[in-house]
């Protein structure tokens, strides 16, 4: 397997203090000033087919809209895991998480516009319109079950290991996914992919480093980490989220099928070609890197 996120999610080794306030301001500089891909009056040329083509339309407003429903809810429940921090190293390091987050978002948000979706002032609305089922049956569920451990329980380490395996850890396939699936049809969408998906992989990183560290040095920790994962997992698989994800694939595979000179001989992953997979192929897929993802970050933390 080739594909950068997910392998270096699952090996790279980091950690909070490495992290702090100051390394990621340093990193901001020396990159382009926020880093955000916008049209900059190229929006024809360079997002084209999601703005013309029907089904690439409804796959990626589908896609970018949950997205940047769910960044949003990400950097809210991070601001109380913040909150309960226990030291100034983990602190700044949440700080920059969030920013992060926060980010990603408005970078998701900001395509949607750029193609036309929506305004500046509909946005909001238009968003969560789009998705509530998965709002109220989906993002909600999480947000209860992560508030139980940080809000109540006030249980930092559990905050992280939810946020390492059972929320990044699962939806960093689906962007690492989206990020080569558009690069052809859409490459700023396939651009703003990368740039979160760089994120995705220092806080895979540090996150389970913070775990790690925890379970070396408090044994009775792996217990109730591991307790608190099994119950994140089987939540996600009471929700409808394959089946959201199943009927944007099958959106972008009508789209890919009109537009297949765009992409010959392009693989997906290697051994498979984009134009040869299906809506099924893709989901298992992301799959297939999730369990390989989740099962490596678990045997470094020491939950293994």
């Amino acid at each position: 397997m080739t594909n950068n996120l997910i392998e270096n999610a699952a090996s790279i080794e980091m950690f909070a203090p490495e992290w702090g306030i100051r390394s990621w301001l340093r990193l901001q500089q020396e990159s382009a000033p926020l880093d955000l891909p916008e049209a900059n009056g190229t929006t024809g040329a360079m997002t084209g087919l999601t703005i013309s083509n029907d089904d690439f339309r409804k796959a990626i407003i589908s896609e970018f809209s949950f997205k940047a429903i769910s960044e949003l809810y990400a950097a809210k429940v991070l601001l109380q895991l913040a909150a309960i921090a226990p030291s100034n190293d983990q602190f700044e390091y949440l700080i920059t998480h969030i920013v992060d987050e926060v980010k990603h978002a408005n970078m998701f948000r900001q395509h949607l516009i750029d193609i036309g979706y929506a305004t500046n002032e509909d946005i909001d609305q238009k968003l969560i319109d789009e998705n509530q089922d998965s709002i109220t049956q989906v993002i909600e569920p999480l947000k209860q079950y992560f508030e139980k451990y940080v809000v109540e329980r006030r249980d930092f380490i559990c905050g992280i290991a939810i946020i390492t395996i059972v929320l990044e850890g699962i939806l960093a396939p689906s962007a690492e996914l989206g990020e080569i699936k558009w690069r052809h049809f859409d490459p700023l969408a396939s651009k703003a992919q990368g740039i979160g998906n760089q994120d995705e992989v220092k806080h895979l990183a540090v996150c389970s480093g913070t775990v790690k560290e925890a379970v070396l040095q408090d044994a009775s920790a792996k217990n109730r980490v591991l307790a608190c994962v099994e119950e994140g997992m089987a939540l996600w698989k009471s929700t409808p989220i394959q089946a959201v994800i199943l009927q944007r694939e099958k959106w972008f595979q009508m789209g890919m099928a009109a537009n297949l000179d765009l992409i010959k001989g392009y693989a997906l992953t290697p051994g498979l070609l984009l134009s040869e997979s299906t809506p099924e192929s893709r989901l298992a897929l992301s799959q297939e890197w999730n369990s390989t993802l989740s099962k490596a970050r678990m045997v470094y933390m020491g939950l293994y």
